[in-house]
Order: C-alpha cells, then structure tokens, then sequence
C-alpha cells in the first residue's frame, strides 16, 4: 500500500483554513462502504472515482448551489491539488451512478488508479476515527472538532483527543558493548533508541526521510565518508536519504561551512 501513492504527494496535515468548493472531492463512508463509481477512463476499464460536491444534487434546480452546509464536510487531506473532505452527515440525495463498496475490497479488484484506492483507505482510517470519538472517554459528553488543530475536544472537561500514533520501528543498534542512542530536540529530556512512528496516510519512506532530517546534515555526510565513499557519492546519497536534490545539499554544507 506504501508504494501506492508514488509519484503523487499525498499532504496529511491538518489545515484550518481549507473550505470545500464545488471540486473538492467527498469521501462518505456508510457500514456498505465508500461511495464511488468505476468508469472507463484513459486505458483502464475500472477506473475509480470518488464524487465531487459539484456531483451531488441540490434542493433545487440550480447547479451550482453548493448541496452541503460547510460544517458538514470536514477537511482529510489534499493529494497533489486535489483536496478530500470528509462527509459525516448523511446527504439528501445521492450522486447518480454513484454506489457503495468495501474499500479494502477495491484493492481485490483491477482497479486504477492505485493512489485513488490509497486516499480511500486512509479517508476510511480518519473516518472511524471521528465516529469512534464522538463522546468523550473521560465524563461521556459529546466532543466537538477543534478549530486550530486535528483534534476532538470535549467542552465539558477539555479533554482533548488525537488520531492514534501507529509506531514504525524500534531498533537497537549496538557496537561492541555500546549502544546508539538518540536525544529529542524538544519535549522528552532523555536520551533513547532509535525509533521513528507514521502518522495516518504517512508513508514509511516519508517517515525514514523525516528520521534522517534528525541529525546535522554534516554528520549525515560524515556517515558516509567515514564508510569510504567519496564526497560525490556522500553527497548523492544523502540527497536521496533526506528526499531533496543534491544541490540543496551542497547549498547547506556551504552555508555550514561559512557559519
């Protein structure tokens, strides 16, 4: 699945400023599954869709009546321009030619776009997220969506509610009777071993980018000196750890150099 969304750019983060308009796609998932359609597109015979707001009818005959009040869509993410909002609220009216499926069930089929399939996956993560946490675990009254972060709060206690971190990897990598270990930059005051987590939709490869940006640039290339590459390959291979081109590379050695 982590392999899925290459090359496009799948951007999790939460943005509180992202307003739905009649192109921002809808994922809307009932326990029948996501909504969708499979159409002929391009070379593939099944090519997924999800629907856009402008596919959902109105109350009345003008077509460009948004059909949603905005509180009803709640902003998931954005995958290269495309923005995916999240409808918890069950719609008047269905898109035509639209139906429901299991999204895992998809990935079963002959389906393209695999990416598509991706973005339904991780909507479908975000989604029982949200109706899992409607009530507050503490004292049980019902949560509200935070306005500044990806979050549900409860306004009786302020208890405050995120989506689960999902942990990556854990290793101990000893030398001889020593071990490495790791100190955060800021929050945890302890040194640690090494250990990275994924966020929901993050892929892994973004995740080992995001560890490796970690450590000084300079000790990144020292690594590989130390194991006898030359400086070219040092520095290509730094590039492709930290997902930049090598030109930002030797950009930041020199400025390094000249602090």
């Amino acid at each position: 699945m982590i392999q899925d969304i290459y090359p496009h750019k799948l951007d999790n983060h939460y943005d509180i400023n992202a307003v739905p308009d009649m192109d921002s796609i809808v994922l809307y998932f009932t326990e029948e599954g996501v909504l969708h359609r499979l159409g002929q597109y391009k070379e593939y015979d099944n090519y997924l869709f999800f629907p856009a707001v402008r596919d959902f009818p109105s109350d009345t005959t003008d077509i460009d009546e948004f059909p949603f009040e905005k509180d009803d869509l709640t902003y998931l993410f954005s995958v290269d321009d495309a923005h995916y909002f999240l409808l918890e609220k069950e719609p008047a009216y269905l898109p035509e030619g639209y139906d429901f499926a299991p999204v895992r069930k998809l990935r079963t089929k002959e389906v393209h776009p695999k990416y598509r399939i991706f973005t339904g996956i991780t909507g479908f993560q975000l989604s029982n997220w949200y109706k899992n946490n409607r009530f507050c675990g503490r004292c049980g009254s019902k949560t509200v969506h935070s306005t500044t972060e990806r979050a549900l709060k409860c306004p009786s206690c302020g208890h405050v509610i995120y989506p689960r971190i999902v942990p990556a990897v854990i290793v101990g990598v000893c030398n001889g009777d020593e071990i490495l270990v790791t100190k955060y930059r800021t929050g945890f005051a302890h040194y640690a071993l090494v250990a990275g987590f994924t966020e929901i939709g993050e892929t892994l490869e973004e995740e080992r980018q995001d560890q490796w940006k970690e450590i000084p640039l300079t000790e990144h290339m020292q690594q590989y000196l130390d194991q006898g590459m030359d400086k070219k390959s040092a520095m290509k291979q730094v590039a492709k750890d930290r997902g930049v081109s090598k030109r930002d590379v030797y950009n930041a050695l020199l400025k390094d150099k000249e602090n």
